[in-house]
């Protein structure tokens, strides 16, 4: 094989290094410009020609606008005469009135019979009086005015709203009942709680030496309370009372020291 030429190669790389590439902006500009334009040049120029077009045959259809359509031509050696359009002879016809002569009326002549009457003057005329045309006399008939007096109107008679109060069943009676929850108590003040059954609106008295309180009952009939003894002594018991009317119950309470 043949070796490279080292000048060649050489040559070459002398070449790739001194050539730099630069970008003609101006020339490219005008290259696209140039091509735009004829574009924009052709699609005027097609659009022009198309409106001239369009302008020329409304104008010749405008202007051939009473022309007739010519009749086709028939083959030849067929000839096809016209019709004539003479108008034809429409002389009225003779419509003279008839003479109608009207028909004798006259009467004949009836001599009347010779009929010898009584001797005296006679009369042979008849007097005919016109009918009289006044009309007949007719009274009109009496209307009497409708009677016109009012009515005697009652107003109905509407009985006042009862205005008592509806009756109220009492409730139902209650069972009384009480009773004690701890008995005993170290809290500091010690207490305890009582609950029960009673009728609706009474009152819960529960009295002790050492604190008591007061109770009403609600609706429900169901009542608890809360009560304090603040001064009662450590390790000894007391009664406390429950009443409530004629209820009455006692129950026992102790203080302890809290361990």
């Amino acid at each position: 094989m043949n070796e490279p030429d080292p000048r060649l190669e050489q040559l070459l790389d002398e070449a790739a290094n001194s050539f730099h590439p630069t970008l003609d902006v101006a020339r490219m500009e005008r290259t696209l410009t140039g091509r735009h334009r004829r574009r924009g040049l052709m699609v005027l120029g097609s659009a022009a020609a198309c409106l001239a077009l369009i302008a020329g045959g409304a104008f010749a259809f405008r202007a051939d606008g009473n022309a007739r359509v010519s009749p086709m031509q028939s083959e030849p050696g067929h000839t096809t005469e016209p019709k004539s359009t003479e108008p034809r002879n429409t002389e009225p016809r003779n419509t003279e009135p008839k003479t109608t002569e009207p028909d004798s009326t006259e009467p004949d002549d009836t001599e009347p019979g010779t009929t010898e009457g009584p001797s005296g003057p006679t009369t042979t005329e008849r007097r005919t009086e016109p009918p009289s045309t006044n009309p007949p006399k007719t009274d009109p008939p009496r209307t009497e005015p409708p009677n016109t007096e009012p009515h005697a109107t009652e107003p109905p008679k509407t009985d006042p709203p009862n205005t008592e109060p509806p009756a109220t069943e009492p409730p139902a009676p209650v069972e009384w009942s009480a009773f004690q929850v701890h008995g005993t108590g170290d809290a500091t003040p010690p207490y305890d709680v009582f609950y029960g059954t009673a009728q609706p609106g009474s009152i819960i008295i529960i009295s002790s030496p050492y604190g008591g309180r007061d109770k009403l009952v609600g609706e429900s009939g169901n009542w608890e309370v809360k009560v304090y003894f603040p001064d009662a002594p450590v390790g000894e018991p007391f009664q406390v009372w429950v009443t409530s009317g004629d209820h009455h119950d006692d129950f026992w309470f102790t203080r302890v020291s809290p361990g």
